[in-house]
């Protein structure tokens, strides 16, 4: 397994790692073991306290374990801009994905409803699935054909989850039977390197890592489809199922999300298709299940996680809300639903921050790496690509 340990084994991950060759591990092994001659040379001679100093960074080093980390790049420079959005209908136009293309963002995140494949021009799909889904494949072509589409591929990188509907089926969860044949569909139109382990895994979750001269950032996308358990519904709204084992990950997810979690990171980014840090509202979001969203708070806090900013996507609008939770520093969910989608009407969120977008729009990050301190500006954005609401963070709030 791949360990970041020394500046020398660091030099490694110039290559975009998913799996390292044999030789490619034994040479790292040869590495480290010379390294690790040269610097028990040097800590014998050295002052005590430089010794203790040098083995609490080894110890650091030792829980920093990339190889539970899908895509680890190492760059000159850091992702800057990150942008992100969600719910986007192929057989309309989408001149948002020019806009976005125009600011030149280092990453995009799809998070969910690239396509509707259960509608076909706008028209609800009534047949029954066949072995293949000939149905998403015509939708992921139509979005393919878009040159609004293929101008942001060509400007930047694409990373993408799912959602229900290009998943299988609206509100879907685990029930769905063909959850194979759309992983397959998904992970092939978003050109997911044939060594990751999101093909040989249950799920469609993912990492990235990028190790920067100083900093670093980490993208988490969390897989809100696959593994989650039945909603319950009441007069025609979702309730909280209060049902302490009923997940939203699954078992092998959350333990996934741990390792990734124990990873030091100046900043990380978890993209969930699902809303996060908002009020109920009866409509689909993490508050069905109150007791998977409270492991979470709880993940962060026992992992030591920093710089946890959340993004997600699904009601067809756009909107901040602050997260407080005893005993961790508060953080934001930027949700941003509307690539072409907009919504009749928007719920109360008392944890809303500034006002509701709901024209179509999309998300952004912009990090500022240049300081003691990573900062980073969390912005909806509209049509023109101009700000409509906006919050600051940093890893250390005041």
């Amino acid at each position: 397994m791949y360990r970041l340990r020394t500046p020398i084994v660091l030099a490694l991950t110039t290559l975009k790692i998913h799996c390292l060759p044999s030789t490619l591990v034994l040479f790292a092994t040869m590495t480290l073991i010379v390294g690790g001659c040269a610097a028990t040379t040097q800590r014998d001679q050295a002052d005590p306290q430089d010794a203790a100093a040098e083995a609490r960074k080894q110890s650091e080093y030792a829980a920093e374990d990339l190889g539970v980390v899908d895509h680890v790049y190492q760059v000159k420079k850091l992702p800057v801009k990150v942008a992100f959005g969600s719910c986007s209908k192929v057989h309309k136009p989408q001149p948002i994905l020019n806009t976005i293309a125009a600011l030149k963002p280092d990453v995009f995140i799809y998070l969910g409803d690239s396509i509707y494949a259960d509608e076909n021009n706008g028209l609800e799909f009534k047949g029954k699935d066949e072995p293949g889904l000939p149905r998403f494949v015509a939708r992921y072509e139509q979005l393919g054909a878009k040159r609004e589409f293929q101008n942001l591929k060509s400007s930047t990188k694409l990373i993408a989850t799912w959602d229900d509907h290009d998943y299988g089926k609206n509100d879907a969860g685990k029930e769905y039977v063909f959850k194979e044949d759309s992983k397959r569909i998904f992970l092939n139109f978003f050109e997911e390197p044939k060594d990751s382990p999101r093909w040989t895994r249950p799920g469609v979750y993912t990492s990235y890592y990028y190790k920067g001269p100083g900093n670093s950032l980490q993208i988490i996308v969390l897989d809100t489809r696959t593994f989650r358990d039945e909603l319950i519904s009441s007069n025609g709204r979702y309730v909280p199922n209060q049902d302490a084992a009923a997940t939203l990950l699954g078992s092998a997810q959350w333990l996934w999300l741990e390792e990734q979690l124990k990873i030091s990171a100046d900043m990380r980014i978890i993209g969930s298709s699902i809303q996060f840090g908002h009020e109920s509202n009866g409509y689909e979001s993490w508050t069905n299940f109150p007791h998977q969203r409270q492991k979470m708070l709880d993940l962060i806090k026992k992992t030591g996680a920093k710089g946890v900013i959340f993004i997600s996507g699904d009601v067809h609008w756009g909107e901040i809300s602050k997260i407080e939770e005893p005993g961790l520093y508060a953080f934001y969910d930027v949700t941003s639903s509307g690539l072409t989608e907009t919504w009749k009407d928007f719920s109360p969120n008392k944890y809303r921050i500034g006002e509701v977008q709901r024209a179509n729009h999309f998300g952004l990050i912009s990090f500022d790496w240049t300081s003691d301190i990573p900062r980073a500006r969390l912005e909806i954005r509209d049509l023109e690509g101009e700000a409509v609401n906006g919050v600051d963070f940093s890893t250390t709030p005041e």
